[in-house]
């Protein structure tokens, strides 16, 4: 059995290998800003966009930017990025120079989740060789990477989506972890989001009746957006029951910040890790049981996911 490529490549690893055929190298950016149009509730509400302005302002020498929104969610469902087909992600990886044999570097300009979003959505079609630059285009200018602002034309790659499972959980995959005290609901959002205590939040408040919480940004260290050393890593998803869990499925808002958990968690060791890609956004369409206010303790058992609220379906 081969040895599973690393996950988690820094800023020197890949100066490196700049111009090398056998990188393909990623930005996932996506923006995320409040709405200065509109009136009333419409004014403020947050707004999410390509990041490719950002990405030809100032980029990796090399890198293509692959747009979350336009380009890797599926545009035929109504909840927002929704992973897309295999078919239409192979068309966009491929457009965008990728091949099957080339070492894939995602990288992003928000505390890797764009990125660990792109790992995961690889990795889950097939593609093993898929690694995360630590601490993105943050750490890359602290190291004084060089800057490219160039598009220059690319060859079509010949990238191949065959997807795996294990990766993602279903909205009853979810409705079946409240009864199974062996199955962890790890919520990536902020505190206030989880509390539901966040009117001005770009996704639904509240968690999933006895989700943990772990925010995906106090993951990486704040100046530097690299990830925290494994021990404190360990430390923070283990202190949640996230770490030891036989069974753990992520969920954020939309299943974005999902993806970091996750990922932190495969850094770790784990491997029974799924991500619930409809996340907040689906389970509250769906009229499905909300838990909202101060969580005293962070604990996962049966008793504390309010099971009979299952009538709510």
């Amino acid at each position: 059995m081969s040895t599973p490529a690393p996950a988690l490549v820094d800023a020197g690893w890949l100066a490196r290998r700049l111009g090398d055929p056998s990188v393909a190298v990623l930005e996932a950016t996506v923006a995320v800003a409040r709405s200065v149009a509109g009136e009333g509730a419409g004014r403020g509400a947050w707004e999410r966009r390509s990041g490719r302005e950002a990405w030809a302002a100032g980029h990796i020498p090399g890198s293509r930017h692959v747009d979350l929104i336009a380009e890797l969610s599926d545009p035929g469902v109504a909840l927002p990025f929704t992973a897309p087909s295999a078919a239409r992600l192979q068309a966009a990886l491929r457009a965008h120079g990728v091949g099957r044999a080339q070492t894939v570097v995602a990288y992003d300009r928000d505390h890797n989740v764009w990125a660990a979003r792109l790992w995961w959505l690889l990795r889950a079609h097939g593609h093993a060789d898929v690694r995360v630059l630590d601490g993105g285009w943050r750490a890359w200018t602290l190291a004084g990477g060089p800057v490219a602002r160039e598009d220059p034309p690319v060859a079509p790659g010949d990238f191949v989506a065959r997807p795996q499972p294990g990766w993602w959980a279903t909205r009853d995959d979810v409705l079946a972890a409240l009864r199974d005290p062996a199955t962890c609901l790890l919520s990536a959002q902020t505190s206030v989001q989880f509390e539901g205590l966040d009117a001005s939040s770009a996704s639904p408040g509240g968690r999933i009746p006895g989700s943990v919480n772990v925010h995906a940004r106090t993951l990486t260290d704040p100046r530097t957006h690299r990830y925290l050393a494994r021990a404190e890593l360990a430390a923070r998803l283990g202190a949640a029951g996230a770490l030891g869990a036989p069974r753990t499925i992520a969920y954020c808002g939309a299943g974005i910040t999902a993806c970091s958990d996750a990922f932190a968690l495969r850094l770790l060791g784990a491997r029974a890790v799924r991500v619930y890609d409809g996340s907040m956004t689906e389970w509250v369409r769906r009229g499905l049981p909300v838990e909202r206010g101060p969580v005293a303790r962070l604990v996962h058992t049966a008793a504390s996911r309010g099971a009979d609220g299952l009538a709510a379906r």
